[in-house]
C-alpha cells in the first residue's frame, strides 16, 4: 500500500467515524492532512515521509490562522512524548 492509498483511507476513516476538533475537542465536521515539510521534525525516520490526519469542528475551521494552529498543537503533542 503506498502513501496516497494510507492516507485516502486514513480521510476515509475520519469521514466517516468522526473524529474531536483537534484544537478545541468538540465534534469534528472537516477532515484535514498535515504534511510537514520537515518530516523527521515529526519523528519520521531518515527519507521517510510523515502525514497526520485530522478534524477540525465548524468554529476552528474558520480561523484564520488554523494551520499554524494545527502544527503546533501537532509539535506539542509529540514533544510531550519524549
Amino acid at each position: 500500500m503506498d502513501n496516497k492509498d494510507l492516507v485516502q483511507k486514513a480521510v476515509e476513516h475520519f469521514r466517516d467515524y468522526p473524529q474531536p476538533c483537534c484544537l478545541c475537542g468538540i465534534t469534528g465536521s472537516f477532515v484535514g492532512i498535515f504534511i510537514p515539510d520537515n518530516p523527521q521534525k515529526y519523528g519520521a525516520p531518515e527519507n521517510k515521509t510523515r502525514f497526520f490526519v485530522y478534524s477540525l469542528c465548524d468554529n476552528c475551521e474558520r480561523l484564520k490562522d488554523k494551520a499554524t494552529l494545527v502544527e503546533n498543537k501537532f509539535l506539542s503533542n509529540l514533544h510531550s512524548l519524549s
